[in-house]
Formats: C-alpha cells, sequence, structure tokens
C-alpha cells in the first residue's frame, strides 16, 4: 500500500514480457547455464517485477512533481482545464519513458545486479532469508536518499 504522496504503479504484462526476458537471459550468461530452473525463474521475475514497479512508481512520482511544481510556478491560481493538461502532459512523458528500450534495459541490468548481490549473499553463506533481508536494507536505504 503506498504512503501519503506515492503513487501505486502498476505495469502491464505486456510491458515487463520484454524486461523480464532480457533479466532472465542475463542471469543465464552470469550463471553460465543455458536455462534457469522454474524456482530460480519464479523468484527471479517476482523480484524484477517488484523492482520495476517501484522504479516506475518513483518515475512517476517524480514526473508528476515536476508538473505539479511547474504548475504552480506558472501562476498560483491555474484553471482545471491547464492543471488537467499539464498532468496529462506529465502522465505522457512517464508513458514515453516506460516504453524506451534503455528504460527497460536499466531495469533489466538493475534487477540482475540485485539479484546477484542476494546470490552472493547465500553463497557467502547467509541464509535465503538473510539474503533477503540484507539486499531488502540496503535497497531501501538507497530509496530513503532521494
Amino acid at each position: 500500500m503506498p504512503g501519503p504522496g506515492e503513487f501505486q504503479a502498476v505495469i502491464s504484462d505486456e510491458m515487463l514480457a520484454p524486461i523480464l526476458t532480457k533479466a532472465s537471459s542475463e542471469m543465464e550468461a552470469q550463471l553460465g547455464v543455458d536455462s534457469l530452473d522454474d524456482a530460480l525463474t519464479a523468484e527471479l521475475n517476482a523480484r524484477v517485477t517488484e523492482a520495476v514497479q517501484a522504479k516506475f512508481g518513483e518515475t512517476l512520482q517524480k514526473v508528476a512533481a515536476g508538473v505539479a511544481q511547474s504548475a504552480a510556478t506558472v501562476a498560483p491560481v491555474l484553471p482545471t482545464e491547464r492543471i488537467n493538461a499539464g498532468l496529462i502532459a506529465g502522465a505522457d512523458h512517464v508513458r514515453l519513458i516506460a516504453e524506451h528500450d534503455k528504460y527497460h534495459e536499466m531495469l533489466a541490468q538493475t534487477a540482475a545486479m540485485t539479484f546477484a548481490k542476494y546470490s552472493a549473499l547465500i553463497g557467502a553463506g547467509f541464509s535465503k532469508d538473510q539474503a533477503f533481508r540484507l539486499v531488502e536494507a540496503e535497497t531501501l536505504a538507497k530509496a530513503g536518499r532521494k
């Protein structure tokens, strides 16, 4: 559940599919295997989806805040039509960013690096839960540094 001032980002399966495919390919290459087993694929897909939705939510929030700031800078009181037009333009901007191949590449690389860190922690002797909690804490700490 998003907190005050946060957006709930929901990315369609259609938008996620190429990101998940790329993340899977990169993980296979990093591990030196032809294909991932079902459990690893499910775990990777869940983590990539979560990362993509979080990043999309952050981007959406930043763009919307920028649009709102621009609208407030133009005039202290704007007609509803101008505010709506600004928000529509902001939403279009977010959509264009989300559809850009480089954005999907960046998300897939970020997800692959996060999963690699998780795997390295397990390889170093941490339990799956401990590794998850360490990666989660680092991610939350980074998110708090905005």
